[in-house]
């Protein structure tokens, strides 16, 4: 199968499952609307086109993963997943269409890859539960800060980061006092600008932050004795990490770390998508005893780039693991194996 044509499925509301092939390259509009028990779906690296409202109305839909490099996301696609938490945007979008996920009520974080040059103000309207939203350096316009979930009453948005130097002209405001997480040495430059004026400046903290992980799932308490963990661009950890303190790492908890030490963790592996999307990372320093990268892992992280020093221990690369990074040198230590799974 190659192409999906419109309201192929839709209104399918025993439909609970759908694996697409790597050879379709359409799907188009409203395939797959109101299908009301599909979980999940991950979007091959082959689809080229996605139509408007192609998963809209899909209320149990909660996680949504492209592989490729899908440049448009249209009108409504997942407009009312309002169960939607977690998406894997593709690295080469360029546009998000007005309310493409619009009412989608429990997402609580939002970061526009780096690919984005235009935010399109509603595409994001009546998502009750963001908090925070990620502006990338590649964007050229912005209609109006915190504009994004502004016509719900009951909006929970009260951070907003950007990583551009200097304040994008603005065409509007609808929100102030919103916290506004900016590059260090840029405060003075937003405090002065229209419309940003408007909101609470903050500056991401330089230096690097050391913390040492006494008891695994501390990392989170450890580092805000240091500084705010939204305001962290470099991280050096020591330790052993749990579950909890990895999920800390790749959540809106860090949002503006880029450049992270491992070198002085125990761990032995790196989990299952632990960075995928951290389109931020420029930089990683990996563990001694790091003996599996899982897959996914690093997947998207186009800003990793020169060389990457893999220990001697290290013995299993999983599929995906580094796809989309841009190291020029890759120093293996060991002979390395892929996978089973």
């Amino acid at each position: 199968v190659v192409y999906i044509g419109a309201s192929a499925f839709a209104q399918n509301k025993s439909l609970q499952s759908i694996k697409l092939s790597e050879n379709v390259d359409t799907i188009e509009s409203s395939a797959f609307k109101e299908c009301n028990s599909i979980k999940k779906i991950t979007i091959p690296s082959s689809v080229k086109y996605l139509g408007e409202s192609a998963f809209s109305d899909c209320t149990s839909m909660e996680y949504v993963d492209f592989q490729g490099s899908l440049s448009r996301i249209n009108l409504k696609t997942f407009y009312n997943c309002a169960a939607l938490t977690d998406i894997i945007l593709p690295t080469d979008l360029e546009e998000i269409d007005e309310y493409a996920f619009c009412k989608c009520a429990s997402l609580i974080f939002f970061e526009y890859p780096y690919s984005i040059k235009v935010v399109h103000s509603n595409a994001l309207s009546y998502c009750d539960g963001i908090r925070k939203i990620v502006y990338n350096d590649n964007i050229e316009e912005i209609d109006a800060i915190g504009y994004e979930p502004y016509y719900s009453t009951k909006c929970c948005l009260d951070t907003v980061i950007v990583n551009f130097n200097s304040p994008l002209p603005v065409k509007k405001s609808y929100r102030s006092n919103i916290i506004v997480v900016v590059p260090h040495g840029c405060g003075n430059d937003f405090r002065n600008a229209d419309y940003w004026k408007k909101n609470i400046i903050q500056e991401v903290d330089e230096d690097y932050v050391t913390v040492n992980v006494e008891q695994p799932g501390m990392l989170y308490s450890e580092i805000n004795k240091q500084v705010s963990s939204t305001k962290v661009g470099k991280l050096k950890v020591i330790g052993k990490l749990d579950d909890n303190d990895w999920k800390i790492l790749k959540s809106d908890k860090t949002p503006m770390l880029y450049s992270l030490d491992l070198s002085g963790i125990s761990n032995t592996e790196i989990p299952k998508s632990q960075f995928s999307g951290k389109i931020w990372l420029t930089d990683i320093l990996l563990p001694d005893s790091l003996e599996k990268i899982n897959n996914n892992a690093f997947y998207g992280c186009t800003r990793l780039t020169g060389t990457l020093q893999l220990p001697e221990t290290i013995i299993n690369f999983g599929e995906y693991s580094m796809y989309g990074t841009n190291f020029d040198t890759v120093l293996f230590a060991n002979d390395v194996t892929n996978p089973q799974s």
